[in-house]
């Protein structure tokens, strides 16, 4: 799979995931205003976050 190269705009930067992206997501994700309008259980730790987004690539690598 190819990675995507990074698209910069004036207010948005589009780039592949890293994991030091986890924790920005957990305070994210582990805020229940957020989580369960959006249909997911409310995220317990960054462990959990890794995991979610290893499962995902790995998924998105298999499928082509």
């Amino acid at each position: 799979m190819k990675l995507m190269q990074p698209l910069t705009l004036p207010r948005l930067i589009l780039r592949p995931w890293c994991e030091a992206d986890a924790a920005d997501l957990y305070r994210y994700a582990s805020d229940p205003d957020v989580g369960y309008p959006a249909g997911w259980p409310v995220h317990s730790s960054i462990g959990h976050i890794n995991l979610l987004t290893r499962q995902r690539w790995d998924a998105l690598q298999s499928s082509g």
